[in-house]
């Protein structure tokens, strides 16, 4: 809970050097980022994520420039048809929100989490840093895919990697870089 004298601090500071009243707070540090987010998904009804939650399907990936990730704390998680499931640091930006579905021409579907999850997940998935919890989370899926497939993934390499190993296909193979193509 946030006393009325920390709430004061934080709109004196707002009003001195500008910037969102919650992360003013949070750097004041008479709120954590976890009960911001917590705050905000429960007054909008929203999910509130966690990091491991933050997985971003490859189909999404590319549809915002990294820079405007990093500078507006968002980060797409998904897409169905024509919705775009959209993670935010500050779910109450209508600017970004409206600028986000006309970059992308998508029905934006809004989840909150912490600023510095979503930095980390920008971080793992633009600039190849290191997070062993979405790596981790990324393999149990990858693995539950192979698993569900019942093996056919293994076979199919090992489908491919005989028939690669079949001299016609060899000489195929041959013929085409030969050719340069």
């Amino acid at each position: 809970t946030i006393t009325p004298e920390q709430l004061q601090a934080g709109l004196q500071t707002q009003q001195a050097v500008g910037g969102k009243l919650g992360v003013i707070l949070v750097k004041l540090r008479s709120l954590t980022e976890e009960r911001l987010a917590e705050t905000l998904a429960k007054q909008l009804e929203i999910p509130n994520l966690k990091l491991a939650e933050l997985v971003v399907s490859p189909d999404v990936s590319a549809l915002l420039d990294v820079e405007f990730l990093e500078k507006h704390m968002v980060l797409p998680l998904s897409r169905a048809e024509k919705n775009l499931r959209l993670v935010l640091a500050d779910p109450l930006d209508l600017e970004v929100l409206a600028e986000v579905q006309f970059l992308t021409g998508l029905r934006v579907q809004t989840a909150v989490a912490m600023r510095s999850d979503i930095q980390r997940a920008i971080g793992y998935y633009c600039h190849a840093e290191p997070c062993e919890e979405l790596r981790r989370v990324e393999t149990a899926a990858r693995e539950g895919l192979a698993s569900s497939a019942g093996g056919s993934i293994g076979a199919l390499q090992g489908q491919f990697r005989s028939a690669m190993l079949d001299p016609g296909a060899v000489s195929v193979l041959n013929a085409l870089v030969e050719k340069g193509l």
